[in-house]
């Protein structure tokens, strides 16, 4: 990433953050009055899923990359 963008992109991680931490806490207290267990069943799935992303991602791209011959010089 260019230095130039660093920064940039910093604040629209940080933006997003707080944003989903806003929402992810209405959303909990709204599942909550159901019952008090339910948020984290929510959050356990929300997790899960999201690290099968990842996870998926990850090995998509590691396909497509090329292992460096060793002493290679860039």
């Amino acid at each position: 990433m260019p230095n130039e963008l660093f920064g940039r992109v910093i604040g629209i991680i940080r933006s997003v953050t707080w944003g989903v931490v806003a929402a992810a806490t209405l959303l909990g207290g709204w599942v909550a009055r159901f019952d008090l267990r339910l948020p984290y069943l929510v959050g356990a799935v929300v997790t899960l899923v999201a690290a099968l992303i990842a996870a998926r991602l990850l090995l998509s791209a590691s396909r497509y990359d090329e292992p460096e011959e060793a002493g290679a010089v860039r």
